[in-house]
């Protein structure tokens, strides 16, 4: 009995250490920019500090698809982001490009007109939440304006 109580000690500090410090929901979602999906970028939730805390915590990311489509990763692939208030910023990804671009081409049934990012980044104008024990669904959708207004060029 005096060898299993030290190991049990053991074992309950590794499994405290190995929790994540902050409370994380899935997040997914789709970018769109004039009705537009967007491609050939990343999307980050940065949380944003609430009260006296000093650190909002990690980041999280997703790379938006074809269809502007995005899930987020802050620790481990796809387990979300951090439970609360975040701003959001796009960044064009350079390497991506779109597979379509503008209108349809005449007789192209089921095509997807796609967007790339306008600039470097942008950063959208309003925060968003995200709320604990379900799957957020957030959409972005910006205007041409909004894009242009709230984008910046990478130095």
């Amino acid at each position: 009995m005096r060898f299993v109580c030290p190991v049990l000690l053991i074992v309950a500090a590794f499994v405290g250490c190995s929790s994540q410090p902050y409370e994380l929901a899935s997040v997914t979602g789709t970018v769109r920019i004039g009705n537009q999906p967007v491609c050939g970028g990343k999307i980050m939730f940065a949380p944003i500090a609430q009260g006296d805390l000093r650190n909002a915590g990690k980041p999280a990311f997703g790379q938006l698809t074809e269809q502007g489509h995005f899930t987020l990763t802050t620790f481990s692939a796809e387990d979300g982001a951090i439970v609360g208030d975040h701003w959001v910023t796009l960044f064009r990804d350079e390497e991506t490009q779109p597979i379509h671009s503008g209108a349809a081409p005449a007789g192209a049934a089921g095509f997807l007109a796609t967007v790339r990012l306008p600039s470097g980044r942008i950063a959208v104008p309003s925060k968003v939440s995200v709320l604990p024990n379900q799957l957020n669904v957030i959409d972005i959708n910006l205007t041409p304006e909004e894009a242009k207004k709230y984008g910046r060029e990478d130095d």
